[in-house]
Formats: structure tokens, sequence, C-alpha cells
């Protein structure tokens, strides 16, 4: 090591030379072009009267100025010279901006700084904002080079730096824009949303509507079915009706040549039956005490008729008398049991009508008559249907080789 005459600090080590600079407190370092492989030799360093510094490389001696060591040039602004984008040269324009497409994204710098590099020794810097965060020093071909650079706005810069770091140039700043897609654009990708977002809502809407719709025809039909059933359970009392009235009044014309007294009682039953058909016939349902009142009339009704032939047994108890049932249920049923099976004080036709969960059940012994004159064998499946709209639960038919049993659901 050695000292100039303005006491900064020399060192040398082969080919590579640093000098220390007290006041800033920092080293300026470079190397000379000498060759690396001989390191068989020692170096020497001397200062000459004028303060210039000799040193020894090898066989050669080399003259250094320490006075040039912080010396400045003239501050060059470095020049982008040429921009390359996919191979192919674009020409720079004055206002430092260029705008690419978005396939074009392969992108080569060149540039340069016209000072003379042996004189002031320097580096070139360069940056490409948006890209990097730090500055690269530029090789000895000075280019940058970027790949696949993403759609948006980036700053490339280049500046020159001092290897003393006494001196550096103004930045030169080249502005490229590459477009964004248009299928990647906010605007694209709010239209997209827009779309998406009302296709959803009128797909909603459409279904909503469709379901209401739907929801509406089941209504209807189901409406239609029921009132279908109703008419029909109309049309099956009516039926009853005229052929009760026939039996009824032949009933009632030999009690008034026998019993004036008992024909009256007879003709005022009829009335209670009729009145009370008539007062439940737009109900759907009635407790089941109004209608075992009801079928009590009907049955000695009936047994003005058959007198002996004919047995009815009612237990309901009383918890169960608030329930409901569809209207003359009761009668519908005992009249189907005599309907359909042989009435005689010999072999009775014995009516059950009892309480089996949460069913009220008419069971009746089997008696059947070979022929019915006036069944259209339609009476039970209109009386099912009835009781699907009224309950959840199904009426039931049970029939063994003694017993025919009906079970209704209690409402």
């Amino acid at each position: 090591t050695k000292p100039d005459n303005a006491g900064r600090i020399w060192s040398m080590f082969y080919n590579k030379i640093s000098v220390f600079i007290p006041g800033p407190d920092r080293f300026y370092t470079f190397k000379l072009p000498f060759g690396e492989a001989n390191r068989n030799y020692y170096n020497y360093l001397s200062k000459r009267s004028n303060g210039n510094m000799f040193g020894t490389i090898g066989n050669e001696l080399v003259e250094f100025f320490p006075d040039r060591i912080e010396a400045v040039p003239a501050k060059i602004k470095p020049q982008i010279s040429q921009l390359i984008v996919n191979g192919k040269s674009i020409q720079l324009i004055k206002d430092g901006r260029v705008l690419l497409h978005p396939n074009e994204n392969t992108i080569r710098f060149r540039f340069g700084v016209l000072t003379d590099r042996n004189v002031f020794p320097y580096d070139i810097e360069y940056m490409l904002e948006g890209a990097e965060e730090g500055w690269t020093t530029a090789a000895g071909n000075n280019e940058a080079l970027y790949n696949n650079l993403h759609p948006g706005s980036y700053r490339f810069k280049v500046r020159a730096k001092g290897q003393n770091t006494a001196w550096q140039t103004e930045e030169a700043v080249l502005q490229i824009t590459i477009k964004t897609p248009f299928y990647k654009a906010t605007w694209f990708l709010l239209t997209i949303g827009l779309l998406v977002l009302a296709s959803i809502v009128f797909l909603y809407r459409y279904r909503l509507a469709q379901k209401e719709k739907l929801l509406l025809l089941e209504s209807k039909a189901q409406k239609l079915e029921k009132e279908k059933v109703m008419v029909m359970y109309e049309n099956l009392k009516q039926q009853l009706n005229p052929h009760f009235l026939f039996n009824s009044l032949t009933s009632l014309s030999g009690l008034i040549e026998m019993d004036q007294k008992m024909a009256g009682n007879f003709l005022e039953q009829m009335s209670d039956i009729y009145r009370y058909i008539l007062k439940n016939g737009d109900n759907e349902t009635v407790t089941v005490k109004d209608e075992i009142e009801f079928v009590k009339v009907y049955i000695n009704l009936q047994q003005t008729r058959f007198r002996q032939g004919l047995v009815v047994n009612i237990e309901v108890p009383d918890s169960y008398l608030h329930y409901k049932i569809a209207p003359v249920t009761l009668q519908n049923l005992i009249e189907n049991a005599i309907k359909h099976n042989i009435i005689d004080s010999a072999f009775p036709l014995v009516i059950d009508i009892f309480i089996e969960g949460d069913y009220l059940v008419v069971r009746n012994n089997l008696q059947r008559k070979r022929m019915v004159e006036t069944s259209n064998k339609k009476g039970l499946a209109q009386f099912i249907s009835l009781y699907r709209y009224l309950s959840r639960m199904p009426v039931l038919i049970e029939e063994s080789d003694q017993y025919f049993q009906i079970k209704v659901p209690l409402i």
C-alpha cells in the first residue's frame, strides 16, 4: 500500500487496484487488462515527485494519475438506441412512448452513452419499472432482454454511473404500454359479469314463474279432482235416496193401513233424515255425534221393514264424538251392507259400529245375495276417493269368510 499526495491509500494485488478515499470514506476499485495466468511475481508501488503513482505488474510498469480518480466528465444522458419486439425493430418516437399489442411481449433494449470509458470508467445500469424492483448493471453488449411480459404499463430507465461513484448521469426513460386483451379488459369482464348476473336473475325468475304455474296447475287439478269426487259422492247420495225413499214409502203404505200412529212416527223420522241430508249437503264433514244421531233414525226406519232381521250395535266412546267424518258416511255403509246381504229374522244381518285406533269401523257378517239389482259397483270407489282428500289416512276395506268391514279415518 502507498499514500498519494491527497492522502488516498493505494493498494495493488496483481492486476487489481484499490484506492481508499478517506473523505467520503469509500473505495474505488478497478482492474487493469493484464493476463491473470501468471502470478509468479510481486507488485510494487511508488510515488513520483509529481504525485503520480508507479506500479509493477510482472515485467510491466504502469503509471497512475491520482488526480483523475475523482474527475467528473460532462454528464451526457444515455441513449436508448433500439427497441426490438418479437424479433422486429420498432421505431422510437420523440415523446418516449411505445404502444404494443398483447402478443408483443418479448422486448430487447439496446442503449449506450457517449463518454470515453477509458478516461472516465463507468457502468451502465438499467431497470424496467413494473417488471423488476432494482437496477441491473449492463454487460458489455449494453442490451436488456425481457420475455413474456404481462399486459400493463412499464418504464424502461437507463443511467451511467462512474465507477468512482463520483458522478451519475440523468436517466433516459422510455414509456411502454402493452395492451390488455379485450377478454381480460375490465369493461369486458364487467360486461360478462353483468350478463351472467342477468342470466341468473332471468333463469331464477323464469323457474320461479314456471314453478308458480306448476303449483297453480296442480292446485287447479286437485281442486277439479276434488270437485269431481264431491260430485260423484253427491250422485251416490242421490242414487241412494230414491232407493231408500221407495222402500220407505212402501213400508209407510203398509203402516197406514195397520197403525196410523206408527205411520205418523215413521213419516216424522223420514222427514228428519231428509232434513239432515239437506242441512249437510254442502258440508265436507260433520261430527261423529251428529252422524250417529242421524243414523239411529235411519236404523229405526230400516228396522221397521226388517224387524228382527237387522241388528245394529253402536259402541263409540264419548271421547270420540267430537271427531269428524263425511256426511251420511254411516248411512251409506249401512245401506251398502243391507243392499248386498240377505236379511232374515232367522239369520239376522248384524252390523257393528265401533272405534279401533284412529278409525271408525263398520263391520257386518257376510250373507251375500246372489244378485244385487241396484248395485253399480262404484259406490265404495267413490267413497274411498272422497276420503283421499279429507284425510292423510286411507280408507281400509277388509274381508274374511265371515265378516266384511270398512275402516273410516277419523278427522
